[in-house]
C-alpha cells in the first residue's frame, strides 16, 4: 500500500509540473487573457472575504485584521521572504468555511501558504 501511495504521489507531482509549465506558456502567449483572468480571480476572492466578514465585528477587531496584513508586509520587507495572510480555517472549505476575523488570520511565508492544502483538520496543531 505504501509503495502504491508513493507511486501515486510521484505521478501527481510529475503531472503538476507539466500543468504548471503549460500554464506559464499559455500566460506568456496570452497576456491579455491572463491579466483578465487574474482580475476576475482577485475579484472573486475579495467578494468571498467580504461575505465572510461578519457585520458584528467591532472597529477594534477590524483594526486587528488590518494589522495582520501590515505585519505580512513588514515581514516581507524585513526578512526578504514574501509573506501572505493565511486563513487558518479556509474561507471556502468542503466541510467547513472560516470567517474573515482576526483570530482566523496569520502572516506566514507565501511559499508555505501556497503549499498548504485548502482543507481544515481540527486535529492538526497549527
Amino acid at each position: 500500500m505504501e509503495r502504491y501511495k508513493q507511486n501515486a504521489k510521484e505521478l501527481y507531482e510529475k503531472d503538476k509540473k507539466k500543468r504548471n509549465q503549460q500554464s506559464r506558456e499559455w500566460k506568456k502567449n496570452n497576456p491579455e487573457a491572463a491579466a483578465l483572468m487574474s482580475r476576475v480571480s482577485s475579484s472573486k476572492r475579495n467578494a468571498k472575504k467580504k461575505m465572510a466578514t461578519p457585520p458584528w465585528l467591532t472597529d477594534n477587531q477590524l483594526s486587528l485584521i488590518r494589522a495582520v496584513y501590515v505585519e505580512a508586509v513588514r515581514l516581507t520587507k524585513e526578512i526578504g521572504v514574501p509573506h501572505e495572510v493565511d486563513h487558518i480555517v479556509p474561507l471556502s472549505g468542503k466541510t467547513v468555511s472560516g470567517l474573515h476575523v482576526p483570530w482566523n488570520l496569520r502572516a506566514i511565508p507565501a511559499q508555505e501558504n501556497n503549499r498548504r492544502p485548502r482543507i481544515w483538520d481540527p486535529n492538526t496543531v497549527i
